[in-house]
């Protein structure tokens, strides 16, 4: 009854960092890592078989991953397997839940990286304080949907809370 799902990706950086990444960024998803050999493999489970007899939910179903980093040259190959135990067939909508978390930790991984390569390269530039804007009334009314959506990445794990929180002061002007 287990089903199979595999996705690959590129990225660049330093594998080490990008491990470290990958873990996080999985355990954020709800997966509880059980076996990692840095800088090459995690394995890591996420939801239980009961939860694949009464959810409908792809992250309640009993799921293992083992995510591959494999460096080729300069760049990291992150390979993603699944194997799901689920009842009956796994649907598109399935599917494309996986497609998302592989691309959600793709996206996770690729900004690591990117921060990593300016910090080895960045030339300090002095920062300059936002000049404070005045308000619109209809403006006031986009900040929530702004939130709403932050709060969204936040709960998917593509965003920190110091990030949302940080973000929610600046559109809220404290």
């Amino acid at each position: 009854m287990a089903k199979q799902f595999a996705k690959s990706f590129l990225v660049n950086g330093d594998v080490d960092a990008l491990f470290d990444a990958a873990e996080k960024f999985l355990v954020a998803k709800g997966f509880t890592i059980t076996s990692s050999q840095k800088p090459g493999a995690i394995i890591a489970t996420r939801g239980t078989k009961v939860g694949s007899y009464i959810s409908t939910k792809m992250e309640d179903q009993s799921t293992s991953l083992k995510v591959d980093l494999l460096q080729q040259g300069d760049q990291i190959h992150v390979a993603c397997n699944y194997n799901i135990y689920v009842v009956g067939l796994m649907s598109s909508s399935d599917r494309m839940f996986l497609e998302n978390e592989v691309e959600q930790m793709k996206m996770s991984l690729l900004s690591v990286a990117q921060i990593g390569t300016r910090m080895e390269h960045q030339v300090p530039e002095p920062v300059e304080a936002p000049k404070p804007q005045p308000e619109e009334p209809a403006r006031q009314a986009d900040y929530t949907i702004e939130l709403e959506k932050l709060a969204k990445l936040r709960d998917k794990g593509v965003i920190t809370d110091k990030d949302f929180n940080a973000k929610k002061r600046q559109l809220l002007g404290l």
